[in-house]
């Protein structure tokens, strides 16, 4: 299992070897609120900074994934 957060998306998969990543399931951000206190200190450093994709990122590392299998 695989856990992508980037240019081809956000999701958990099933890598294969052969096939690439196969039965993907969408990441469920978490709220900016809800966040661990490195968390929340991550993501307000990343929008004070201007970095909105690394924001946006940092919600759904600290998400939640759904299991492919």
């Amino acid at each position: 299992m695989t856990i992508a957060i980037g240019g081809y998306g956000r999701y958990s998969a099933i890598r294969d070897w052969q096939l690439g990543d196969v039965d993907r399931r969408d990441l469920r951000p978490a709220s900016p609120e809800d966040l661990s206190v490195a968390g929340r200190w991550m993501h307000a450093t990343a929008v004070r900074d201007g970095q909105d994709h690394l924001a946006e990122g940092i919600v759904h590392l600290f998400g939640q994934a759904e299991c492919p299998c």
